[in-house]
């Protein structure tokens, strides 16, 4: 294949993708989101604080947006239960609430482990910056704004996608259980990356701007697997 195919190739590619993100409203909010939430970043030092609390928070979001969509998954049962529909209701919350409870420790261990992992590179940032006095509790009161707007995105997407256009009807329970995973993970992992390499070149400028390309494009691509 010569460089023009392989170029020509990416470049429909990319506009591919931008149609896609144009004529999908919910895409439209998750690009300036992102967008919105690194230039809040930018303007409220330290870089890593604020970036981990907000990934932190959209992580927290994510999971509890998949435990309330557990609860609208169609939970097949035999015929004989279907005849008596006030059993069959009750033995499907209850499949349901095991299934979401379960979900629930899974999801918070990984994000505990991860967090506890992520607060010892947020503390690099300070001895960087040599700063010892510093109030926590006003900093992260003070970033409301852009845990606003990820809530308000998760609940577009949730109200657009999974109830109006009904993909919980080609759901299943484990189908539904493991997709916030691969979401969340490439969300730390971008942020692991983004903390090594400002302990490595001292720079904490690096964490947003590392972050925001992958981050948005790393979004982009778990929102059309997960409303193809």
């Amino acid at each position: 294949m010569t460089l023009h195919e392989r170029t020509g190739g990416l470049k429909g590619t990319a506009l591919d993708m931008g149609s896609m993100i144009l004529r999908d409203p919910t895409a439209l909010f998750i690009v300036a989101a992102n967008i919105g939430a690194i230039v809040f970043v930018l303007f409220h030092p330290p870089y890593t604080h604020s970036l981990f609390f907000i990934m932190w928070c959209d992580c927290i979001l994510i999971g509890l947006f998949g435990i309330l969509k557990l609860f609208f998954i169609p939970v097949r049962l035999g015929s004989e239960a279907d005849a008596h529909p006030y059993i069959a209701f009750i033995l499907r919350m209850l499949g349901r609430g095991f299934v979401a409870a379960f979900f629930a420790f899974t999801y918070g261990f990984i994000l505990v482990c991860v967090t506890a992992l992520l607060g010892g590179l947020a503390g690099e940032e300070m001895r960087i910056r040599k700063w010892y006095n510093f109030d926590e509790k006003t900093f992260f009161l003070g970033l409301w704004i852009p845990v606003a707007l990820l809530l308000a995105g998760h609940a577009l997407s949730f109200i657009w996608n999974f109830i109006i256009k009904k993909e919980y009807l080609s759901r299943t329970l484990q189908d539904q259980m493991a997709r916030p995973f691969g979401r969340v993970m490439f969300i730390l992992f971008t942020l692991m990356i983004g903390g090594i390499l400002v302990s490595l070149f001292r720079l904490p400028v690096l964490l947003p701007l590392v972050f925001l390309p992958m981050k948005i494009a790393g979004d982009l691509i778990g929102h059309f697997l997960d409303h193809r």
